[in-house]
């Protein structure tokens, strides 16, 4: 349920919905389950405070688009490399995207994590 007035294409961060039991008469397959990760969302149209949010409000929100600066790391173990990189393509959290690493020029693909964030494997 919206707690909040959620604009057209907000996101759907803490403090704009809870989850709550109700009782509905009709069997609504719209419904998001419990436990989905709504921050990964934003709202397709407004959505009002009080009212139930439906799957179909929703779209899956980018968290890299083409163009922007990224931090591309690798990680094993207790190692760490860090470089910066451009996406070359639009990502969700968990898409994998090509990017190019900006110290050589080298497009290498890797894994959406987080906003500006990609991982390589």
């Amino acid at each position: 349920m919206a707690v909040t007035d959620i604009e057209r294409g907000e996101a759907i961060s803490p403090g704009k919905f809870r989850w709550e039991y109700r009782y509905i008469a009709k069997n609504i397959r719209d419904i998001p389950p419990q436990g989905v990760d709504l921050y990964d969302y934003e709202a397709m149209r407004s959505i009002k405070s009080g009212e139930i949010i439906r799957k179909r409000f929703l779209r899956k929100r980018y968290l890299v688009r083409k163009g922007d600066m990224v931090r591309l790391f690798y990680k094993r173990g207790s190692i760490e490399i860090s470089y910066e990189g451009e996406a070359l393509e639009n990502g969700y959290r968990g898409s994998l995207i090509r990017v190019r690493v900006l110290s050589s020029g080298k497009i290498i693909k890797g894994k959406v994590l987080s906003e500006g964030e990609v991982e390589i494997k």
